[in-house]
């Protein structure tokens, strides 16, 4: 069936170039369809709506009470293997730095919301803030990059009244999170591996993950470039619309960049050239942008803890940040928790 679909669209693209990069345009707008399974029993999503009644749904914990003071994670990305585990204080030991606060994930393009989850429940241990997670911009009916999530997102902030309002955005989820910086005077703004132009994300994606593939020979890079055309004509925006470096360039409030100098999908270099009060980059070299989005590893994880946190912190503070140990580390992995499986020897 798979060899198929790809030899009619083989067939479709030799016969109709302008058609080829309109399929190629619906396929950008919906993403891969990833998907996340598991237990997720402790969320909970709820819609949130403007007064125009444009709505949003958002991945909210149930309670502090369902939250887990354990948590572990297998990261595979590119060949490596990397373990997280967290183990929280108690209630009484753990404290709420940020608990009058609103901290706000922005998944990024095809991220799966949940797959944010366990951040979520991390943080929100970690800070005693309330996090919510928002679905990328693939998610909505009708795609515009996230930004039609700006404005039900301001409603409901301006409902909540939180002390601060924490935007972090990964990958194209920043343009949102940004969009949301922009409508309120309470925000602070944290953008991981931030898509700073849309049409070099699609052609470095193109290229890594498509441009060799047999059943990709028949389509030229001008038919990718008019299927970028096509995606922000039906979305009813512009190139202006995501200039995400100019926006932040000039936009007032606290601002912390993440970037890798080797991420050709959202490349750093995009960032150099910014100058203002306010902004602070990070640049992390050998990160591609996967391993950006997913925090894989302990220096870019400190930091992003520690901007959240207005504090220091080192590898040492593990019970906030948990213990990140590459698979092959046997003296990393020997101080994780030993599986207690409830046998006697």
């Amino acid at each position: 069936m798979r060899r198929i679909r790809l030899i009619i669209l083989i067939v479709f693209c030799m016969s109709t170039l302008p058609g080829c990069a309109s399929l190629l345009a619906s396929q950008i707008a919906k993403g891969g369809g990833s998907q996340v399974t598991g237990n997720f029993g402790w969320t909970v999503e709820e819609v949130v709506c403007d007064t125009s009644h444009h709505c949003v749904p958002v991945t909210r914990l149930l309670d502090n009470e369902s939250l887990s003071l354990t948590l572990e994670f297998d990261f595979y990305i590119n060949q490596n293997h990397k373990i997280w585990h967290f183990e929280a204080l108690t209630d009484s030991q753990q404290s709420k730095p940020l608990e009058n606060d609103l901290i706000l994930l922005f998944a990024g393009y095809n991220q799966p919301a949940k797959i944010l989850t366990l951040h979520q429940q991390w943080l929100e241990v970690i800070t005693g803030a309330d996090v919510w997670v928002v679905p990328g911009a693939e998610q909505a009916e009708h795609f515009t990059f996230g930004l039609d999530y700006v404005a039900p997102l301001v409603s409901e902030i301006s409902r909540q009244q939180p002390e601060k309002v924490h935007l972090v955005g990964f990958s194209m989820g920043a343009l949102a999170a940004r969009g949301v910086m922009e409508q309120i005077d309470n925000g602070r703004l944290y953008l991981i591996a931030p898509m700073t132009d849309f049409r070099v994300a699609v052609n470095a994606l193109w290229n890594s993950a498509y441009k060799n593939k047999f059943y990709t020979l028949f389509i030229g890079d001008e038919t990718v470039e008019e299927a970028v055309d096509i995606v922000y004509e039906r979305a009813g925006k512009t190139a202006q619309d995501t200039a995400l470096v100019q926006r932040i360039e000039h936009m007032q409030g606290t601002a912390f960049i993440y970037a890798s100098l080797d991420d050709k999908v959202t490349p750093a270099s995009k960032w150099l050239q910014i100058k203002r009060a306010g902004l602070q980059l990070k640049t992390y070299p050998q990160m591609t942008h996967v391993e950006m989005v997913a925090l894989f590893r302990q220096d870019l994880l400190e930091d992003v803890t520690a901007d959240l946190l207005g504090r220091t912190i080192t590898s040492a503070d593990t019970d906030i940040i948990g213990i990140m140990c590459d698979a092959s580390d046997t003296e990393c992995l020997n101080r994780l928790p030993a599986d207690d499986d409830g046998s006697e020897d």
